[in-house]
């Protein structure tokens, strides 16, 4: 599950163009469709072949995922796991492909372990602040669409297994951003996302501390979160999405130096069927499954 919390901050007056946002969530392993019996969709040949019809510049277009990615949360027998790595792997480079600029990983990323999961994540630009595993960034920065981009990532360490917040080395996350959010001071400070795991309850308590955040992307809350709600200013909205389907943000400047939105939720169906350069380990990978 994702959410999209947006605080109406301000924006840097050379801010003109539109900023496009390309988000995936909760993909937990879907390499191929979801399999069902009737309009199955999704998997990484519809998303990268999604991708190159949108035809978006790449100058102002940004492409984040947030957590829940590479493997099922379900449990999984011990032959499975040379398929599971494949899956993964697959997954991996079909991100790298779309020229992924951030990813925070989740539960069932780290369900396997946090070397395991490096091995699997192995080229993409992963973003933990409050981790102190040097493999991970404290942030990321770029620039597109005109305008300074920070990234930021934070993981709510009790929304993981105890083993996992040890490995991670995670630190508390509303610290973590406080800091984060200083050293990236008040003056001409770049337009700032922050990737984050949590539940219902963390996401309130971070929003109330995240002045100087204009978006957070949140995977890992529960279903029950209401359609819209607000939390201390900040506007929050559910954005349903998952391995069959794929969102795109597109952000607007307003000459009050303020900024609006239009999401969009895909679902990959069949007219994104089509050959591309990892079909061929796709068709591979299905076959090992059976």
């Amino acid at each position: 599950m994702l959410i999209l919390a947006i605080a109406f901050s301000t924006l840097m007056a050379s801010s003109s163009a539109d900023l496009k946002i390309i988000y995936t969530n909760d993909m937990e392993g879907s390499v191929s469709t979801c399999g069902c019996a009737t309009d199955p969709g999704g998997g990484s040949e519809r998303r990268i072949n999604w991708l190159k019809k949108q035809k978006l510049d790449p100058a102002s277009t940004i492409y984040i995922n947030s957590g829940n990615t590479l493997f099922t949360d379900l449990p999984s027998l011990e032959h499975e796991n040379k398929i599971e790595m494949t899956g993964a792997n697959i997954l991996s480079e079909s991100m790298r492909m779309m020229k992924i600029d951030a990813s925070l990983p989740g539960r069932s990323d780290l369900k396997k372990g946090v070397s395991v999961f490096h091995t699997a994540s192995k080229g993409l630009p992963l973003v933990i602040s409050n981790s102190d595993d040097l493999k991970f960034k404290k942030s990321l920065k770029i620039k597109r669409a005109g305008r300074d981009i920070v990234i930021l990532g934070l993981i709510q360490p009790e929304f993981l297994d105890q083993s996992m917040m040890l490995e991670l080395k995670l630190n508390d996350v509303e610290n973590t951003l406080k800091k984060e959010l200083k050293e990236l001071g008040t003056k001409n400070r770049p337009f700032t996302i922050l990737l984050l795991y949590s539940n219902e309850q963390g996401l309130k308590k971070i929003a109330k501390q995240a002045k100087g955040v204009d978006l957070i992307l949140s995977a890992g809350i529960q279903e029950e979160l209401p359609q819209a709600m607000d939390l201390g200013g900040v506007n929050v909205i559910r954005l349903l999405n998952g391995g069959d389907s794929i969102g795109l943000l597109t952000v607007k400047s307003k000459s009050s130096g303020k900024y609006t939105y239009e999401n969009k939720i895909v679902f990959l169906g069949p007219e994104y069927v089509g050959n591309n350069p990892i079909s061929a380990k796709i068709k591979k990978y299905e076959k090992m499954k059976k």
